[in-house]
């Protein structure tokens, strides 16, 4: 199972932070490939995602939560024709001298077609740009000035 891994720091403090990242449709905003989020509760909810030209239904579930400094998710979608994805996603988030330090870790596995269809290289490749994507766009969205 590729385990993907970054530290970004972030003008902001944890409060900050981790009420962007708890919002499932404020993070979808910086992750285009998120469609379609509803939420189920305050630790769950549902997204799409485009593959090989379907929606696929993704579900997500907050496992455990240290206001404001420790998170961890599981997400688990795909289809019989598509295969499917699960991840392990953690959130570690500390602060010191007005900036925030965000460590993420990421544990990916496919299975059925996407295992096949894609290589560990193009799921690395995809994976740390969606990433750097999302993480551009947070910063932009909580730094203070």
């Amino acid at each position: 199972m590729p385990k993907f891994s970054g530290q970004e720091t972030i003008k902001s403090d944890p409060e900050t932070i981790w009420a962007f990242l708890m919002d499932p449709k404020r993070f979808a905003a910086c992750a285009p490939a998120m469609k379609n989020v509803k939420v189920k509760n305050e630790r769950e909810f549902s997204f799409e995602v485009q593959i090989m030209g379907r929606g696929i239904e993704f579900k997500a579930k907050w496992e455990d939560l240290q206001r404001p400094t420790y998170a961890r998710q599981k997400l688990n979608g795909g289809s019989m024709l598509t295969g499917g994805a699960k991840m392990d996603n953690e959130f570690r988030i500390s602060h010191a001298a007005g900036v925030s330090t965000v460590d993420w870790t990421s544990d990916v596995e496919l299975s059925g077609a996407a295992k096949m269809l894609v290589s560990e290289s193009q799921l690395r490749g995809m994976v740390n740009e969606m990433i750097q994507d999302a993480v551009t766009c947070i910063k932009g969205q909580v730094e203070t000035q």
